[in-house]
């Protein structure tokens, strides 16, 4: 449930959750707001004899499962450590501007190996998709990652494949600097107990690997 306010007394905030931007014929934020689902939440304030407000915009994320325990399997670059495995499911989001302690402190990151995150679970859970946050700066070589593949199984000796995604994004020259959401859908709800997430660094031919930097995982 997700309450809008205003510091000041008796605005109107208006909200869409179809991506649009508000206007006042939206749906009016007159209560708290059942969200559901990975969403952004764009709203606006209108007050009689005012100017409306600018929009201000939120990003939720919906996880539904939190891993039991979590391993690396390759080791991280040696300045991107965060807070190791358990980077990616402290609920830390990170954010732009290298002098932001966000910034060092909630992205792990590998150049030279692949990611390869192994999860386990108690009880096995349904997932239907996996997500990465992930960072992009085209000017530093902060890439999304090229490849993503998604195994699981009853343990980490009986893995199968169930998931591969060969990122269809990748920054143009200049592009400003952003944060996004890589989510890969499943093959279907499949239970789960032991998962291994693996995300490779993008790398064109003739080229170093670029940086690939995740501070959040998605498990629905």
């Amino acid at each position: 449930m997700v309450a809008l306010s205003h510091p000041v007394r008796g605005p109107r905030l208006h909200y869409p959750l179809d991506g649009t931007d508000p206007d006042s014929l939206s749906p009016l934020a007159d209560q708290p707001i059942r969200i559901d689902q990975t969403t952004i939440v764009r709203v606006r304030g209108y007050k009689d004899g005012w100017y409306p407000s600018d929009v201000a915009e939120y990003q939720i994320f919906r996880n539904t499962y939190k891993p039991d325990s979590v391993f690396l399997l390759n080791k991280l670059n040696h300045v991107h450590l965060a807070e190791g495995a358990h980077t990616f499911f402290d609920r830390l989001l990170g954010k732009l501007g290298a002098n932001n302690p966000a910034w060092a402190n909630h992205f792990a990151g590998v150049r030279n190996e692949d990611m390869q995150l192994l999860c386990w679970f108690n009880n096995p859970v349904e997932l239907s998709r996996i997500g990465l946050r992930i960072m992009v700066e085209e000017e530093t070589g902060i890439y999304p990652p090229g490849t993503i593949e998604i195994w699981a199984g009853e343990d980490e000796k009986h893995l199968r494949v169930i998931a591969k995604d060969i990122t269809p994004y990748l920054p143009a020259p200049g592009e400003k600097p952003s944060l996004k959401l890589l989510e890969v859908p499943l093959r279907g709800p499949v239970s789960v107990k032991c998962l291994k997430i693996v995300a490779k660094p993008f790398k064109r031919p003739g080229e170093g690997p670029k940086l690939l930097l995740i501070d959040e995982m998605f498990l629905n």
